[in-house]
């Protein structure tokens, strides 16, 4: 089940696994993944898509504070964003391409720019409405 504890340790274990995974492996002289599949490359590629789990963490962390319904309708949100996440960095190239104007990085960066806004503004309206009530 997915209670507010459990995301929060399954988030610590994936954010710490990111950030020790781009430590090692981010180094950005080093980084040239266009289409060749290594070590660096695929590290990375794991970093990217366990990065999810930083802001994951983060709004977590605060659902501890908020009432129950908050949490449901942001967990949803967050399973949603997550799959999408998912797909979108694994399908889109490491390099600007033609068929895709977007590299895994800035996929990664814009769509968590985008999940945070998100979040803020759902989480602002279930508390606004839960007080009217």
């Amino acid at each position: 089940m997915l209670s507010k504890k459990n995301i929060l340790l399954v988030s610590v274990a994936g954010s710490v696994i990111s950030l020790l995974l781009g430590a090692f492996f981010m180094q950005p002289a080093i980084v040239n993944c266009d289409y060749s599949r290594t070590v660096n490359c695929d590290a990375i590629l794991v970093a990217l898509l366990l990065s999810l789990f930083i802001p994951i963490f983060v709004f977590d962390s605060a659902m501890f504070l908020l009432k129950e319904e908050i949490f449901l309708s942001w967990k949803k949100l967050t399973i949603f964003w997550g799959c999408i996440y998912a797909v979108l960095v694994i399908c889109n190239p490491w390099l600007h391409a033609d068929f895709s104007p977007f590299s895994k990085t800035s996929v990664a960066f814009f769509s968590f720019v985008f999940y945070i806004l998100i979040s803020l503004i759902l989480i602002t309206y279930k508390s606004i409405k839960l007080r009217v009530k």
